[in-house]
């Protein structure tokens, strides 16, 4: 494992910096080399200034080639740069893209949380009410069955109490439904 160089207060990761150094020393290199062709070809043009007629042919063949090389070095350069243009906004269509994914991710995941919360609270409240009703059965029975018996100390009509039991039965009934 590589640790990053330590540059005043900023850490510099090795291997990223390696490829960086690699690609500006690779375009300080064309660079040189367009200027090192322009500069040949400023070179034959004054030396064909002080040349007399005899020597002007020979020069003229000589300036050819480095313009020739020159204009070759600046087709080289600029097929580099289309090509790194082309990978660029590839790059940043895709860093685009990679954006909007990440945006719509986020966002589900807000609606969820929203949604989750949404149920909770609806599980919640359907069951503080689902206790209450319980509570409510619970306490309907223990009246009925509080009446049941009192009926029958006091011998009322057998109908009644057979209506008693019948209600009693009918909340059992719900309670055993609600739970």
């Amino acid at each position: 494992m590589s640790l990053p160089l330590e540059i005043d207060d900023q850490l510099v990761d090795r291997t990223k910096s390696s490829l960086y150094l690699y690609y500006l020393a690779r375009a300080t290199h064309k660079v040189m080399q367009r200027e090192i062709a322009h500069k040949k070809v400023q070179l034959s043009i004054k030396q064909l200034k002080k040349l007399s007629t005899k020597d002007l042919q020979k020069n003229l063949e000589e300036l050819e080639g480095h313009i020739t090389e020159a204009i070759h070095r600046e087709k080289q350069i600029q097929t580099h740069q289309t090509g790194e243009e082309g990978v660029h906004g590839e790059l940043k269509h895709k860093i685009t893209q990679l954006e909007s994914k990440l945006t719509k991710y986020l966002e589900t995941q807000e609606t969820r949380k929203k949604r989750v919360m949404e149920l909770e609270e609806k599980i919640k409240h359907k069951f503080e009410s689902k206790r209450e009703k319980i509570a409510i059965l619970k306490e309907d029975l223990r009246k009925l069955l509080k009446l049941y018996q009192q009926a029958k100390k006091s011998k009322v009509d057998r109908n009644k109490l057979l209506k008693i039991a019948q209600r009693m039965e009918q909340v059992k009934c719900k309670m055993a439904v609600l739970r």
